[in-house]
């Protein structure tokens, strides 16, 4: 009887220990493992606006995705993210999921959506300058973008926000920069230069005109700057006075001088006191006047030096002469006064 008991307390231990290790063994496989982390999110970092990006995470089976741009739910619960930006900036992409009810935080991507850039700033630089001289342009883009340089249609090597240049050839010519990035490039900003050499200036020879007359003097080279002896800055001025005049032509290469002398002949004064000289010329006659003087004498020389008339003072003289003249008058008191003049055919 008591080996009879003892087999039975055997048999019940050895069915007890086995239901026991079938339990163990039943609840390790049924309990799932805890995701590992960090869960990361894969995608494009630097999109356009208007591109359509794909992002995606290692989400384990059976879990529901959560996906927040910038915090905001979106609509997927899947591991993907299907994105179309619309607009550029920085955002951040993130991500939790949820398994058998618990909640998960997953990763985050830090987002930066490029657009098409804006225009570069206007260019700076010479406007005006002088063959076979090298000049700096520049502009401003924005950070991290490159720019197209052309000149006169054709690109230029630079990419960079200054171009230095080498002007050839003369005239009119077209400067045109663009912003770039990955996502584009801008519309242009041009800046016309106008490529010059130093002014080459001719007034022309000395001239006569009679008194009365006016005559233009014209320093030519449009575009320049002037300063004419009489103050005046424009390209040509009207003279009617007898003198001398100079003008100063300035461009990008320097600036050059020329001057006229210009007689005003017939009733100007040319005479070293401020008594005036008056020759009146009327047909084959001229009468020469003194005003509170009586002359004594009259010298007439023609242009080349001859002395062609030397008479005592009178009221008039028979002067059929004609062309350009220098007359001296003497006073009684031995003061000389001596005007130029010009005598025309007289026609009747």
């Amino acid at each position: 009887m008591k080996h009879l008991i003892i087999l039975i307390v055997f048999f019940l231990s050895k069915i007890i220990f086995a239901s026991t290790e079938f339990e163990i063994v039943y609840l390790l496989d049924t309990i799932a493992s805890p995701p590992e982390f960090p869960i990361a999110i894969s995608g494009e970092l630097n999109p356009c606006v208007g591109d359509t990006a794909v992002y995606t995470a290692d989400i384990p089976v059976s879990c529901i995705a959560n996906w927040y741009i910038d915090g905001e739910l979106q609509s997927s619960t899947t591991n993907t993210l299907e994105v179309i930006w619309t607009e550029g900036g920085s955002f951040i992409i993130s991500l939790d999921f949820e398994c058998d009810t618990n909640i998960y935080p997953a990763g985050s991507l830090l987002i930066n959506v490029n657009d098409v850039p804006n225009n570069p700033s206007p260019i700076t630089g010479e406007t005006e300058v002088c063959r076979l001289s090298t000049e700096i342009y520049t502009t401003e883009v924005g950070e991290g973008e490159l720019c197209q340089w052309i000149v006169d249609g054709i690109i230029q090597l630079s990419d960079t926000t200054f171009l230095s240049y080498y002007w050839a050839e003369l005239g009119t010519h077209n400067i045109e920069v663009r912003a770039a990035n990955d996502c584009g490039i801008s519309e242009a900003e041009y800046l016309d230069v106008y490529v010059v050499e130093l002014p080459v200036v001719n007034l022309g020879n000395d001239t006569t005109i009679l008194q009365g007359q006016s005559v233009e003097l014209d320093a030519g080279n449009p575009g320049c700057t002037y300063l004419w002896s009489t103050s005046e800055t424009t390209q040509a001025i009207t003279v009617s006075q007898s003198g001398d005049y100079d003008v100063v032509v300035t461009n990008a290469c320097g600036d050059v001088m020329d001057d006229i002398t210009v007689d005003v002949v017939v009733g100007i004064n040319q005479h070293k006191k401020a008594k005036e000289l008056t020759i009146v010329v009327a047909g084959d006659y001229l009468s020469v006047n003194i005003q509170d003087a009586s002359i004594e004498k009259v010298q007439i020389w023609d242009m080349s030096g001859r002395l062609v008339l030397n008479s005592k003072g009178k009221p008039f003289y028979f002067f059929p002469q004609k062309g350009g003249f220098i007359v001296n008058a003497i006073t009684e008191n031995g003061d000389k006064y001596s005007c130029k003049f010009i005598k025309e055919q007289h026609k009747f």
